[in-house]
């Protein structure tokens, strides 16, 4: 049990290190969207899911 414990704050101690941008998120999640698009879309032409 005290082995879990003491992971647990190990775990809390590098989360709170953690800084999140969200408007850098939101850029890497368009772009990945139009990486998958254009990876699809020749696929897709024709099927009724463009």
């Amino acid at each position: 049990m005290l082995d879990l414990f003491n992971r647990i704050n190990e775990a809390n101690k590098n989360t709170k290190s953690y800084h999140h941008d969200s408007s850098d998120t939101s850029l890497r999640g368009h772009e990945a969207e139009h990486e998958v698009c254009n990876a699809l879309a020749p696929r897709l032409i024709g099927t009724g899911w463009e």
